[in-house]
């Protein structure tokens, strides 16, 4: 006998700190991931989820604390995990495209083939963040404030620079219009 839970259901395990019941109950499929988008788990501690293979995309996680965390394979695209503490979590070959990482705090967690274009870096601390296989860190914006891992962690292409990120462009107009 199977239960049925809902979206719902799930996030609320999860706010709840049920992680065991939210792992044994919630869907899992390699063709289908689990729908959990626009969640609201902001300002939560979450230890040991299995959010491997969800479809998180445009969901709330800032000003959380996660653990041991599983969310390899899923859609975090425009996902806020400002302000958010990350430990010992894995994010292997997920969609990060359009996610908020300003403030983060990163410590030994797995990004292998992860693409960074487009991901807000921002005062991030990723000192301890494996991202030796990412991609794209180049399109990454990011500031002074941010943190970098030593080069063992980093791609052998990347070399953080001041100047190159857009976090520091104005939207001031540089050329007059009737140079168009």
């Amino acid at each position: 006998m199977s239960i049925s839970i809902n979206k719902d259901e799930l996030v609320q395990l999860l706010r709840n700190g049920e992680i065991e019941k939210f792992n044994n109950l919630r869907h899992f499929s390699e063709e289908t991931p689990l729908d959990l988008t626009e969640s609201d788990l902001n300002h939560m501690n979450i230890v040991g989820a299995n959010l491997s293979r969800v479809d998180l995309s445009g969901s709330d996680l800032s000003k959380s604390e996660f653990e041991s965390i599983d969310f390899n394979y899923s859609d975090l695209s425009s996902v806020n995990f400002s302000h958010t503490t990350i430990i010992e979590s894995n994010f292997i070959e997920v969609i990060l495209e359009g996610s908020l990482f300003n403030n983060a705090c990163v410590v030994k967690s797995d990004f292998t083939e992860v693409d960074f274009n487009g991901i807000n870096a921002c005062g991030a601390n990723l000192a301890d963040a494996d991202l030796s296989l990412a991609k794209n860190l180049m399109q990454a914006v990011y500031d002074t404030e941010t943190i970098w891992p030593d080069d063992d962690l980093l791609p052998n292409d990347f070399e953080p620079q001041e100047n190159v990120s857009f976090a520091n462009f104005d939207d001031k107009d540089e050329y007059p219009e009737e140079q168009f």
